[in-house]
């Protein structure tokens, strides 16, 4: 092990930190599923999202876009760990989207519309159709 100067090692604590408050920067009320909600980190605030109103969770490499009826909103989270968060409803079709299976208006074997937005199902994940009846 080479000695370490002060600043590299004050560099990592706080990119440690950083990670850590990441984490949780994403917290979930509904530990039972009697809550409808989550809260997430936007703009260095907590802002509410029912869960009825998602349409789509789409992933952005270290980011998730959160379709919802009105807005969008841009989580720095994971695409996978969020999947966790959400309940029976959602469903992960491609590596990078989650949908709300009671949004979907149509579907193939090769996409899900919902609205008017068509979202590929990813080859890994074609056998999950069955579960969107």
């Amino acid at each position: 092990m080479k000695p370490i100067t002060f600043t590299r090692f004050f560099k990592a604590i706080e990119k440690f930190i950083t990670a850590h408050n990441d984490k949780q920067a994403l917290s979930v009320t509904n530990e039972s599923s009697t809550k409808n909600y989550i809260f997430v980190t936007e703009d260095r605030k907590q802002v509410k999202i029912i869960l009825e109103d998602i349409l789509f969770v789409e992933g952005l490499k270290n980011y998730i876009k959160i379709k919802t009826e009105n807005k969008t909103h841009l989580v720095k989270h994971g695409i996978s760990s969020f999947k966790d968060l959400l309940d029976h409803r959602f469903l992960r079709i491609h590596r990078s989207y989650i949908v709300n299976t009671n949004k979907i208006t149509a579907y193939t074997k090769q996409d899900v519309e919902i609205n008017d937005t068509e979202i590929p199902i990813g080859e890994s994940y074609k056998n999950l159709i069955d579960q969107i009846k």
